[in-house]
């Protein structure tokens, strides 16, 4: 599914494009999510000890280091996934942005880790001091970003409300890419109320893909009804429009 509130990959916090990816991986791997979860359930561990050793004032270092060295295997799976996930993201990413935006923009997604100059017990000991003083982990997988760039800028101070939504729908539609890829399989697509800040053209390059052989059934919607026939009209392709009018929908247009 592809909705407006989807922008926030874009412009919220790193939890929710570390979300993103995770979301996206465990579609696929299913090692994976069972390495997430031990890392997320040792990583809370470790942080309750923190905060209880800054409470006491009782050094727990051997226990600090039994724990540590168990979130070590799980962060390099981890860590391992993710960049391979870049690699299948990045070209179908550039791909389809340019169709999109009709390459009037270069757009690129960098993965950015902490593991990717120091494993993960050597990024430990280094953060040791700190983590005590903070009482909590400050280092590791958890700390994750997808950094997006827009002609080698920051997206988000860079690119405009048409920009960003383009990028968004090139990003997610590059996840159903990957997924139809590795798994061989045509999700349902559902482009929820996505027309507005989209000029004629990215609309046109847009249905231009999802129309393509590797999509299987699209569903849309949208607020403006008159839009949507104008829109699927120029297709030259079978469609149906349902109107949903106080909880009850109807065959308003059939083509």
């Amino acid at each position: 599914m592809i909705a407006p509130a989807d922008i926030q990959i874009l412009l919220s916090g790193s939890e929710e494009r570390r979300n993103f990816m995770n979301n996206t991986i465990v579609q696929y791997d299913a090692e994976y999510l069972d390495q997430l979860l031990t890392y997320n359930r040792l990583l809370k561990q470790r942080n309750a000890l923190l905060k209880q050793i800054q409470d006491t004032n009782i050094p727990q270092p051997e226990l600090l280091n039994v724990i540590s060295e168990k979130m070590a295997a799980p962060a390099d799976y981890i860590f391992k996934a993710r960049q391979h996930f870049e690699s299948l993201l990045q070209p179908v990413f550039t791909y389809i942005y340019e169709l999109v935006s009709g390459r009037k923009e270069s757009c690129s997604i960098q993965y950015e880790s902490q593991l990717s100059t120091e494993d993960f017990m050597q990024l430990n000991q280094k953060n040791r001091p700190k983590d005590l003083v903070l009482a909590r982990t400050t280092g590791g997988i958890h700390k994750d970003d997808l950094n997006f760039l827009m002609n080698g800028r920051e997206l988000k101070e860079y690119g405009s409300q048409g920009q960003l939504k383009s990028f968004v729908l090139a990003l997610k539609l590059s996840q159903y890419k990957i997924l139809h890829q590795v798994r061989n399989i045509k999700p349902i697509l559902l482009l929820d109320d996505i027309f507005d800040k989209l000029d004629k053209q990215r609309v046109s390059n847009l249905l231009s893909i999802v129309r393509g052989e590797d999509f299987g059934q699209v569903l849309l919607t949208d607020t403006q009804e008159d839009r949507i026939h104008e829109i699927l009209s120029n297709l030259g392709q079978e469609y149906r429009i349902f109107t949903v009018d106080n909880g009850h929908s109807k065959l308003s247009k059939l083509s």
